[in-house]
């Protein structure tokens, strides 16, 4: 509901599921990408941490954390989550496409494109959402942006 701009009862409904199961993590990580879409970071951030935790540290939820930190002001930790996120690439999974979201928010696009270029060729399951997803609008107006949504044809 959040991608389709209803992040109001995206919230509503995301509260409720989590008084069901507080346990279930994606809860958490929906719940926090709608407060990052109404710029109540530091709901986010909270509700995004709780994700990571309940997950095991799941790389795709620590892409959104990352992004949380960069866009609400706190470089170093959104850093710290890019270098885990690199910095263990050779042990567990990191999706490029997590990386490419927290240089998104901190504002490298040269980065982010080419860590996204990187998740179109390891035809990643979350490059599906390159063109509706918040977190990467600050992309839009890149050229390269553009021709990879188009490469991805969704």
């Amino acid at each position: 509901m959040s991608l389709a701009g209803k992040t109001d009862q995206a919230i509503e409904i995301l509260k409720k599921a989590i008084e069901i199961d507080p346990s279930f993590p994606r809860t958490h990580f929906r719940l926090g990408r709608a407060y990052e879409q109404k710029k109540l970071y530091d709901l986010a951030i909270t509700e995004l941490q709780q994700a990571v935790t309940l997950s095991g540290g799941d790389p795709c939820y620590k892409g959104s954390l990352g992004h949380a930190y960069a866009i609400s002001g706190r470089p170093v930790q959104a850093r710290q989550v890019l270098g885990d996120l690199q910095g263990r690439a050779g042990e567990v999974y990191a999706p490029s496409y997590a990386i490419a979201l927290v240089y998104a928010g901190l504002g490298e696009n040269e980065h982010a494109m080419t860590w996204l270029q990187k998740a179109y060729e390891d035809r990643s399951t979350s490059i599906a959402f390159l063109k509706l997803d918040p977190e990467l609008g600050t992309l839009h107006s890149d050229p390269r942006f553009e021709q990879l949504s188009q490469r991805v044809n969704f």
